[in-house]
């Protein structure tokens, strides 16, 4: 099942007002990504660990989420292992580099910053449909337009994540395994023949999109309806008060300690 899509339940996060789980999600990423302290990085994702489970949420699709990030955390850790600039404790030497121990810990720390940022979006996009989002935009005054391309987005990116899935199918179906490639080999031609029908049929699905979107006239009507328009509750007010305590005390505690800048740590 794709990450992005929505997973219909009665779950506490569910039942959320869809503006409530956006502020939390932009109080996530304001605070990851002005602080540069791992273990600011880990009460975040101890705290969205929480809201996974209360959105019944599948903890492998976290899984799954650092799989598909395991590339760049690793380009992370290598890179800053290497050419931190504050690195003195060597930890070993390639070709008379030092690898050292304080860029691996800086590496690791921008690799929690991503998960962090990641792992936030299925708190929105797992527990509220398309059509509640919008009807919550349209309240926040947000131009339909704008509304209607962001929810297109979202629906597109799972739907390539269906259409590439079916396609690596139907090619192991003819013996086409990119598995049981080696990753050099995999990089080289592995992904071609998965690529370019990907590229195609998006191609085709974006046109018939246009098609539908132009015969039900949009953008004819100043003034639209909406299905629903979530409203309010005393949960949505204890939830953005909590996430704002939590990310109001890691801002401080960071200031106070001298860890927080907007590009290099100090």
């Amino acid at each position: 099942m794709p990450i992005l899509a929505y997973t219909p339940g009665d779950s506490i996060i569910h039942k959320l007002n869809p503006i409530t789980k956006l502020m939390i999600i932009v109080l996530i990423w304001i605070t990851s990504l002005v602080s540069f302290d791992m273990m600011t990085f880990l009460v975040l994702l101890s705290l969205l660990l929480i809201f996974w489970i209360l959105g019944r949420i599948s903890l492998g699709e976290m899984v799954t989420i650092i799989k598909l990030l395991l590339l760049i955390f690793l380009v992370f850790t290598i890179i800053n292992g290497f050419m931190y600039f504050r690195g003195k404790t060597p930890l070993f030497y390639v070709l008379g580099y030092p690898f050292t121990v304080e860029g691996l810990l800086f590496g690791i720390t921008l690799s929690l910053k991503v998960l962090c940022i990641v792992s936030s979006i299925p708190i929105l996009t797992r527990t509220t449909t398309i059509s509640d989002l919008i009807g919550s935009f349209a309240k926040m005054r947000i131009p339909y337009t704008l509304t209607f391309i962001l929810a297109t987005a979202i629906n597109f990116t799972d739907m390539i994540s269906e259409i590439y899935q079916n396609i690596k199918e139907s090619q192991l179906l003819r013996g086409y395994s990119i598995d049981e490639m080696n990753f050099l080999k995999r990089i080289i031609k592995g992904y071609a023949p998965l690529f370019t029908p990907l590229i195609l049929l998006v191609l085709k699905k974006a046109s018939t999109m246009d098609l539908a979107i132009e015969a039900r006239a949009f953008g004819a009507s100043k003034r639209r309806t909406y299905i629903s328009e979530p409203k309010f509750t005393i949960y949505d007010i204890v939830f953005i008060s909590i996430v704002a305590a939590v990310s109001i005390t890691l801002l401080v505690l960071n200031i106070v300690y001298g860890k927080i800048m907007l590009i290099l740590p100090t």
